[in-house]
């Protein structure tokens, strides 16, 4: 006690005799001791089975426990007067008692419905005074629940909280909370500033009113606690009031093709049953946004729609954008809120394009490969062989990000050819928009295994072929592809058995000069000696004479390499000549006439001889 030092005990005994000198029996008690507590000066007990709560109301010197009794126990003369002097029935119902400094009993009442109630918690309003108790019910009947936020038990077992007048004689409000299931409110403060009453406690169900809006508005893992706030009155709205949770819908980024759904949900926050009697959505451009009056949870259906107060329906909104844009749209919803009978809901969203592979290029041709043997048998000993590598680059030209699931090679040739870069470009790489990887294919081939014959050439060639694949997420190619090959070809020589037949002999000293039979140069000697000099008897024969006699010259040549550029310098007019006939000839006949020029330019410096007259 502030004043008075006194210290104040309340509980509850099975015991029937006397302590510390005092008769005690049964039931609820409270006890006071001296400051120094070597004292008992009061235990007086009351039919209350269970006390669960005291509170000391130090400005009228009262003190209050709260508890449940099991029947008609409290003693007449304490209830008469009392806002419920009755017991309500049923198993138990809660129990409130006033006593003053001394222990007298003042006043009590009963607390409870036709079914089962239990009290767990006491408060005083700071300013009214008035008395605030919670706990759990069974009743459908419970007392000054008309005109509450839930005037109604909604399932099983509901919390509730009730006010009533100090001295225990008034009734003024009380109300359910709960939902489909069991629900029980075991704590309860009040706000010392605004007044506001919260209570807190554990439930089942996971239709709890008034939760949206609120940090955790859906239920996790069942039972979880929860907390709710009233203003002191603990009244409900005597009208509809609607709650539209979100105010506006953001969709954000939607790839073209996909769709996202979003839920709108409905709540009835006054105290009587709101009707949805609307729902309409518009929209630009046409069939981006479509609504769904089935939400996910407590769907509302097609208008109307009855809500009772303290809970809510659900509808759906979808935004399916089939291209790029930004789309508007809005959702309009009508009631019988007379405040707010027309709630309107904007929709906002961004179609964006999707995942777009590019490969490039979509083709590898690689040089051919070209080789000389006595005899197409020997081909193997040019094996293995490689082509340089050539680079593949992959980027994505969407809008969201693109993983690469496969990076393969497939094909007849496909284990011929080797993907490098350093691991750019693998499965599970991811690019992000504008991103882009490479990588590198070669060929190493090891054997020559096509016999492709081209008749009166003396050639055999063979293709090797692979396509590289590049699978990913892109929803309009899941699978890229790159066309890969490799011409080799191989020819036979046959001018050590000179037939006079065969185009395929070797320009032998231009060869041994450019180093390769594949050089352009002399590829240009060989088609001259293949179209002029073997089409007729001088050519052949020249041509004849030529293979016989000029290996032992190309030989000496190949082993010098001054002897080589200085046979290349010699063969260049032949080949500027043959490759262009035109240009040779006008650059032969002004060499000519130069030289005819310069002859009579010599020949007219030159002294005239004398004449001598005739005798």
């Amino acid at each position: 006690h502030p004043t008075t030092g006194k210290l104040y005990l309340s509980g509850n005994t099975t015991s029937n005799d006397s302590m510390a000198g005092i008769l005690v029996s049964p039931g609820g008690f409270i006890a006071r001791f001296t400051g120094d507590l070597e004292t008992v000066e009061a235990i007086p007990t009351i039919s209350i089975l269970g006390i669960t709560d005291m509170l000391f109301d130090a400005a009228a010197d009262n003190i209050y426990l709260l508890g449940t009794t099991g029947g008609a126990s409290l003693p007449g003369g304490a209830t008469a007067g009392a806002f419920q002097p009755d017991y309500g029935g049923g198993l138990s119902d809660g129990a409130i008692a006033m006593y003053d400094a001394g222990l007298t009993l003042q006043a009590a009442t009963y607390l409870g419905g036709s079914d089962r109630e239990g009290s767990l918690h006491l408060a005083q309003h700071p300013i009214t005074s008035d008395i605030f108790a919670a706990g759990y019910t069974w009743s459908t009947d419970l007392p000054m629940t008309a005109g509450g936020p839930q005037p109604n038990n909604a399932g099983f077992q509901d919390g509730f909280v009730a006010r009533m007048s100090a001295d225990l004689t008034t009734p003024a409000q009380a109300t359910y909370y709960g939902g489909s299931n069991n629900d029980t409110v075991a704590a309860l403060a009040i706000d010392p500033g605004s007044g506001e009453v919260y209570i807190a406690g554990t439930g089942d169900s996971v239709d709890l009113p008034s939760t949206v809006g609120g940090a955790q508005p859906d239920m996790i893992l069942q039972p979880e606690a929860f907390v709710a706030r009233y203003d002191a009155t603990l009244a409900g709205s005597t009208v509809a009031e609607i709650e539209v949770l979100p105010n506006a819908l953001d969709f954000g980024e939607v790839v073209a093709g996909d769709t996202e759904t979003l839920t709108l949900t409905i709540a009835n926050r006054g105290g009587v049953d709101l009707t949805l009697t609307d729902a309409i959505i518009s929209y630009n451009p046409t069939g981006w946004y479509s609504i769904d009056l089935n939400g996910p949870t407590d769907p509302c259906g097609t208008p109307p729609r009855v809500i009772a107060p303290g809970f809510s329906c659900t509808l759906s909104v979808t935004l399916a954008p089939p291209d790029l844009g930004t789309p508007v749209g809005i959702v309009t919803l009508m009631s019988n809120d007379p405040d707010d009978p027309v709630v309107p809901v904007d929709l906002a969203g961004r179609g964006i394009l999707p995942q777009n592979i590019r490969v490039r290029p979509d083709s590898l041709k690689f040089d051919s490969l070209s080789y000389i043997v006595d005899d197409w048998w020997d081909v193997d000993r040019f094996f293995p062989m490689t082509t340089p590598a050539q680079t593949v680059v992959v980027s994505n030209r969407g809008m969201v990000d693109l993983t690469l699931t496969r990076v393969e090679l497939t094909g007849p040739a496909a284990d011929e050819y080797v993907i490098g870069g350093g691991g750019s470009c693998t499965s599970g790489r991811v690019l992000a928009p504008s991103e882009e990887c490479s990588l590198t294919i070669a060929g190493e081939f090891t054997s020559f295994t096509g016999f492709i014959f081209l008749p009166g050439d003396d050639k055999w060639f063979e293709d090797k072929n692979a396509t590289l694949e590049i699978a990913s997420d892109d929803p309009d190619l899941d699978v890229a592809t790159v066309d890969i090959t490799t011409r080799i070809w191989v020819e036979e020589d046959d001018c050590n058995i000179w037939l006079g037949l065969s185009n395929m002999c070797l320009c032998f000293i231009a060869t041994a000069a450019y180093g390769t039979p594949m050089h352009d140069d002399v590829q240009v000697l060989r088609d001259f000696r293949d179209r002029y000099l073997m089409t007729n008897a001088a050519g052949r024969a020249f041509v004849d004479f030529y293979y016989r006699h000029s290996p032992p010259v190309a030989a000496f040549i190949a082993e010098r390499e001054w002897l080589r550029r200085l046979t290349r310098w010699a063969l260049a007019p032949l080949v500027y000549g043959i490759k262009y006939p035109g240009a040779a000839s006008v650059s032969l006949l002004t060499l000519v006439f130069l030289l005819i020029g310069l002859l009579r330019r010599r020949l007219r410096a030159r002294p005239q001889a004398a004449t001598v007259p005739a005798p």
